[in-house]
């Protein structure tokens, strides 16, 4: 066998297993949250869009949680900021709703909620966050608790649509880049790396004001 032919079928192998793996991922990334979500002791919606703290206060004033936390709030943005997204969080902001304002990537958020479950005594939590984003927070979350039982609550943010994702060119960079950072962090775990250093310092974009 020639050596370039190995290098064509070393490369043509590389081609097919990451075909596969980002296949897997769009199938993760796309999933549709239980309509029959069941309860759990609480609730975190990471920032990075408006539908998530909608669909995060629907959960909480549907009962789906004793408190609701939405971690990666920026420094700027004041309770009546979040009301106006949400007005509905009005009657709970006082009662059952936790602001984090230290996270400021994905890294953090788990971080930050795993300290405030650990806090309230809380073993199960419900997670809402984008559908492309959730595959990468869930294994963070994991990564730092194994024994949290996490429940996902993917949620689509307007206008994307990813029923039809290789249709639309800035959705396939969305989820392609989005699937990069998500080996980067299983490799990060995989090393034992915490990565609290120049990723949680240079990643900002999901720390997003209102």
């Amino acid at each position: 066998m020639t050596k370039s032919r190995s290098v064509f079928i070393v490369l043509t192998g590389l081609i097919l297993l990451a075909s596969f793996s980002f296949t897997a991922f769009i199938r993760l990334a796309i999933l549709a949250p239980d309509p029959h979500i069941p309860q759990a002791d609480g609730i975190v919606v990471l920032t990075g869009g408006r539908d998530r703290i909608n669909d995060a206060v629907a959960l909480l004033t549907g009962g789906k949680g004793q408190r609701l936390l939405i971690s990666g709030v920026h420094d700027k943005t004041s309770t009546a900021d979040l009301v106006r997204i949400e007005p509905k969080l009005q009657q709970w902001i006082d009662c059952c709703v936790d602001l984090d304002r230290k996270a400021t990537n994905t890294i953090g958020n788990a971080v930050e909620t795993i300290h405030w479950a650990h806090e309230k005594g809380y073993a199960s939590l419900i997670v809402v966050t984008s559908h492309y984003h959730m595959p990468r927070a869930l294994q963070e979350f994991h990564a730092g608790d194994p024994r949290l039982q996490l429940i996902a609550y993917p949620v689509v943010p307007l206008g994307l649509d990813l029923d039809h994702w290789w249709s639309d060119s800035t959705t396939i960079r969305l989820l392609f880049g989005e699937w990069i950072k998500y080996h980067g962090a299983r490799l990060r775990i995989s090393l034992g790396l915490s990565g609290m250093g120049s990723e949680a310092t240079s990643d900002n974009s999901e720390r997003q004001d209102p």
